[in-house]
């Protein structure tokens, strides 16, 4: 669905949109604060290597939400966009 950046700041038409802002943990390749053993444990888990510039941020706010609101992450999909060229 076409939605442009204006509209995602209010409710996108269906309200199929959320911005979760308090995961950029300081900003693009910043870590303030980011639980970086997070990384390391996804990695020896389940091998799949992680960046903390966006796909580590994104995979770990996913989660928390998930877990906040009671949804079961082994029900879910994370959709990997971006991040290291070998993934």
């Amino acid at each position: 669905f076409p939605v442009t950046i204006d509209r995602l700041n209010g409710k996108a038409e269906g309200d199929y949109w959320e911005l979760h802002s308090q995961f950029t943990y300081g900003g693009y390749g910043k870590m303030r604060g980011f639980p970086q053993e997070f990384i390391a444990h996804v990695q020896s888990k389940i091998g799949m290597p992680l960046d903390f510039v966006y796909s580590g941020k994104a995979l770990y706010g996913s989660l928390q939400i998930m877990k906040e609101r009671g949804y079961n992450p082994a029900e879910s999909l994370f959709v990997h966009t971006g991040g290291y060229a070998f993934l």
